[in-house]
């Protein structure tokens, strides 16, 4: 960023000046229909990037048009699709009311490994192959189950403090996993 962008922003570094600023996108498409195997199909139209360097409480009016514009308000199923960061939860309840939340697989299953070290360790020779098996259990909506067996895995060990603080991500998302 510009020296003038980073005015009057705190940063992380000892001095506290800030060296980058939190940029917010956003993406409105539409999808009609599914694949042979039930797959969402994006369609060819254009999809519209909306950018903005705003505080997080500013971007969602300024998403929200582009979605008018693109046909939300006949839409049968809208789905904000979204990190499972807060600010990000509160923009969908408060400008896109009423529609669907659901957090992107990708931040979905990156507490996983996190989860894995805290319940059987770093060096376990199984850890990826177990890894695989969650994420394959996370697309087929499978986010409560897993918590469940973490923690009855955990259960009286000496970690299991440590697998319920980092199982905290997967518990606040799991209305929005399934």
């Amino acid at each position: 960023m510009v020296p003038e962008e980073l005015k009057g922003r705190r940063g992380q570094p000892a001095d506290g000046t800030a060296k980058t600023r939190q940029a917010y996108l956003g993406w409105v498409f539409t999808q009609h229909r599914v694949e042979q195997e039930g797959h969402p199909v994006r369609d060819w139209e254009p999809t519209t990037d909306v950018l903005s360097c705003q505080s997080i409480e500013e971007i969602g009016p300024v998403l929200r048009p582009e979605t008018l514009r693109r046909g939300l308000a006949s839409a049968g199923k809208a789905v904000l699709l979204i990190d499972g960061a807060v600010g990000l939860e509160n923009i969908g309840r408060l400008n896109f009311k009423e529609r669907v939340q659901s957090v992107d697989f990708y931040h979905a299953l990156k507490p996983a490994g996190k989860v894995l070290r805290a319940l059987i360790g770093n060096d376990q020779p199984d850890s990826k192959k177990r890894q695989r098996r969650w994420a394959r259990r996370l697309l087929k909506a499978g986010v409560a189950s897993l918590i469940r067996q973490t923690r009855n895995e955990s259960e009286g060990r000496a970690g299991a403090d440590a697998v319920a603080a980092v199982l905290g991500y997967w518990v606040r998302q799991v209305d929005r996993m399934q």
